[in-house]
């Protein structure tokens, strides 16, 4: 709600422009444009994105990595953010974090070099436990995350899939069972699952 609050109401041009546009990057970029427009910060129309991530994470097919010997040390999103950040702008990526029930949903843009094309990940991670879920794996994203986090390594697991809650409980009962009930309790909320059981009732 603090996302969509921020714009207030949007010109019924600048809503058509929006619109009128048929990928999401060309969207995403037009809403930027809008933004700068409204007084609005940049990151205000990527916090619109990550919205839509979270509530469409099906749309996505996500793979599990695991922080080896990972120890949650970060006290505030701010703090995770601002180390993650400063890891990625060694190789001028940018990040967008969103808090929703300790769990950071994020968007990742690593800028293209020559032929090569710019790149968007997103990745989900309560820092509470061990498991990040990827859109898209990425060397310099996880080499990012390994010395942002302090862990001793990041380790893709052979996992993916487009639920997000299934992923973990398959992580974790895998690796720790004895804790699989724990785990449970600070999954992230699965909105998509939410809303077919509302559907059924």
């Amino acid at each position: 709600k603090g996302a969509l609050k921020k714009w207030g109401l949007i010109s019924r041009h600048d809503l058509k422009e929006v619109l009128s546009k048929k990928s999401k990057r060309d969207v995403i970029r037009e809403l930027k444009l809008v933004s700068q427009e409204s007084g609005l910060q940049e990151d205000d129309a990527y916090q619109l994105d990550l919205l839509f991530i979270q509530k469409n994470c099906k749309r996505k097919r996500w793979t599990v990595c695991t922080l080896q010997e990972y120890q949650c040390t970060t006290t505030s999103a701010e703090e995770y953010k601002d180390n993650l950040a400063y890891k990625l702008q060694l190789f001028n990526g940018s990040l967008s974090l969103r808090e929703h029930n300790h769990t950071y949903w994020m968007r990742i843009d690593i800028p293209g070099r020559g032929r090569q094309r710019s790149k968007l990940i997103y990745a989900v991670h309560n820092p509470n436990v061990e498991y990040v879920f990827f859109s898209s794996i990425n060397t310099q994203v996880l080499h990012a995350f390994h010395t942002a986090l302090e862990c001793s390594k990041v380790e893709q697991m052979p996992l993916s899939g487009r639920c997000i809650q299934s992923l973990a409980q398959l992580a974790v009962y895998r690796h720790k069972p004895e804790s699989f009930k724990v785990f449970q309790e600070q999954l992230p909320d699965d909105d998509y699952s939410k809303a077919r059981q509302g559907k059924r009732k």
